[in-house]
């Protein structure tokens, strides 16, 4: 069974109001609340040591906090954003920050960890996130301990993502599953052609169902679109809360939109999609490889152009 957390109710989250954006890249102190976050812009293409601090405890005035926002990407895509934490003195922890959530009320005062780095990972101490080419916000927190006397500099990556292409479906009822797909406790959610994340298009656990499995059905319209999943393993978050029909609603979820990002550094697990509309079910193989990644699959909801010729709409 999955962690029930009661923590404070709110009706919606409310993003706290960012400090002036800091020149240079170097932290500067106090940062050690989500309120007192330094501000950094991050670059479009990836940079060696991009920001430096130093950490030297996990609680208090030890702790550094940043409120980072990527830059607009030319090419419309969803991307992955990494930094990796580097140090003479190595033990550090990076986390990304994230907010409660029960029975699918957000807590807009809270701060969680949602994922957070291992030293064991390839690379190690490493956070990760993924947006679209949209400019997106983000907290991220560094923790040292006593041992870590030297500077840190994190390391930012990004680069676009490979997607996965699924089938053409009518319009109509479409169920997206992991259920019978899979034995990894998976959640989805679905995304517009903009690459934006729809509101209640998420499952994690299958409604009044046996498993921990994802299955979500929603009604699509005629009109031809293109839409995106993503999935990954439990836990799989963006801002959203969950929806109501999903049989678990108190997974932690990410401050702002247009960021989504995972907390499971378990690699290679299988998170195979089923799609099923009125022609039936249509497999799409997919694997999470790495720590922290999430699957991209993208999928087309039209009326083939040869049945349009015979009247079908």
């Amino acid at each position: 069974m999955k962690p029930f957390l009661p923590f404070l109710l709110a009706s919606a989250p409310l993003a706290l109001a960012p400090a002036a954006v800091i020149a240079g890249n170097s932290e500067t102190e106090p940062n050690d609340t989500k309120a007192q976050a330094n501000v950094f812009s991050l670059p479009v293409a990836s940079a060696p040591a991009f920001i430096t601090g130093n950490s030297t405890g996990s609680v208090g005035s030890g702790l550094d906090y940043y409120r980072l926002t990527t830059a607009e990407q030319v090419t419309a895509a969803f991307y992955r954003h990494r930094l990796i934490i580097q140090s003479a003195t190595p033990g550090h922890t990076g986390t990304l920050r994230g907010l409660t959530q029960l029975n699918g009320v957000i807590d807009p005062t809270s701060d969680v960890d949602f994922q957070v780095s291992s030293p064991t990972t390839v690379p190690a101490r490493f956070v990760q996130w993924y947006t679209s080419q949209v400019p997106a916000e983000i907290y991220v927190r560094i923790a040292g301990t006593g041992a870590t006397t030297s500077d840190y500099t994190l390391d930012y990556e990004v680069q676009p993502v490979t997607e996965l292409f699924g089938p053409q479906l009518f319009p109509g009822d479409i169920t997206i599953a992991t259920v019978g797909q899979t034995t990894v406790d998976t959640e989805l959610w679905l995304y517009d052609a903009t690459r934006t994340a729809i509101p209640d298009w998420g499952n994690d656990d299958e409604f009044n169902g046996p498993t921990l499995q994802s299955s979500l059905t929603r009604s699509y319209s005629t009109q031809a679109l293109t839409f995106y999943v993503a999935v990954s393993s439990y836990s799989t978050a963006n801002n959203l809360p969950s929806p109501a029909d999903d049989d678990f609603r108190n997974g932690n979820v990410l401050d702002f939109q247009r960021v989504i990002a995972n907390s499971v550094t378990t690699t290679n697990e299988d998170v195979d999609l089923l799609f099923t509309d009125s022609a039936g079910p249509h497999p799409v193989s997919a694997t999470k490889v790495g720590p922290f990644d999430v699957v991209f699959v993208q999928y087309t909801v039209s009326v083939p152009v040869e049945l349009m010729d015979f009247g079908v709409e």
